[in-house]
C-alpha cells in the first residue's frame, strides 16, 4: 500500500462546444484567467465540504480538520490532499480536559478519549494532561536510560485523517467537478461581456 497522500484532481474539464467556443472568442490570457480562477473557487469549496463531512464523523472541531486539508495549485491544475499524519489526540473530545498538575484526585486509568462522534471513551493508560510544544495529551514512558535516567514524556498522535480523506475523495469529486465548471462558464461569460466593451 503506497504511502503517498490521496489527494483529488482537479482540472478544467469542458464539453467540447463550450471549449471550442471559449478558446474561438477568448485569447490565451483571459483564458487562463478564467480557468485559474475557476480552480480556485472549486478547491476553496472542496476543502469547506471535506471538513464539514470530516467534522461530521470525528470529534475534531473544523478549525483542527482545516489544518490537515490542503490545496495546492499549480497552472490551471489544482490538488485537494490531505496530511498523513494525525492531530494530537487531545484536539479530540476527551476528559478530563484540566492538566494533570491542577488535579487534586489523580486518575488512575489515565485520559479518556472519544474519537467517533457517538463513539465510546477509550482510556489510554499512563496518559495524562499537560501543556507540551506539540500536544497536551502525554505519555510517560517506562524505559530507564544508562545512569538511573528515566525517559522523556512523549506526545500522543491521532489517527490519520487519510482513510476518511481516501473515501470522501471518491464522494465528493463529481460536485467538485460541477461547482468548477458551472465556475468556468461564469468566468467565460464574465470576460466575452469585458472583450465586448
Amino acid at each position: 500500500m503506497s504511502n503517498q497522500a490521496p489527494r483529488i484532481e482537479l482540472h478544467v474539464d469542458l464539453d467540447r462546444r463550450l471549449g471550442r467556443l471559449a478558446h474561438g472568442l477568448l485569447d490565451p490570457k483571459q483564458f487562463a484567467k478564467a480557468a485559474k480562477n475557476a480552480v480556485s473557487r472549486a478547491l476553496k469549496f472542496g476543502k469547506t465540504k471535506t471538513v464539514r463531512e470530516i467534522a461530521a464523523r470525528y470529534t475534531l472541531p473544523q478549525k483542527e480538520i482545516r489544518k490537515l486539508v490542503w490545496t495546492r495549485m499549480r497552472l490551471t491544475t489544482g490538488y485537494l490532499t490531505s496530511s498523513s499524519l494525525g492531530p494530537p489526540l487531545d484536539k479530540f473530545q476527551h476528559k478530563p480536559r484540566r492538566r494533570y498538575s491542577e488535579l487534586k484526585r489523580k486518575p488512575r486509568v489515565g485520559v479518556q478519549v472519544r474519537i467517533l462522534k457517538g463513539g465510546a471513551f477509550n482510556a489510554i493508560a499512563g496518559t495524562f494532561m499537560e501543556q507540551g510544544s506539540r500536544g497536551n495529551l502525554h505519555l510517560r514512558r517506562r524505559d530507564v536510560y544508562p545512569g538511573g535516567q528515566r525517559g522523556d514524556i512523549q506526545v500522543r498522535m491521532g489517527p490519520s485523517m487519510g482513510g476518511a480523506f481516501h473515501v470522501l475523495a471518491n464522494k465528493i469529486k463529481p460536485e467538485v467537478m460541477r461547482h468548477l465548471n458551472r465556475r468556468m462558464m461564469h468566468n467565460i461569460r464574465h470576460e466575452l461581456k469585458r472583450y465586448r466593451r
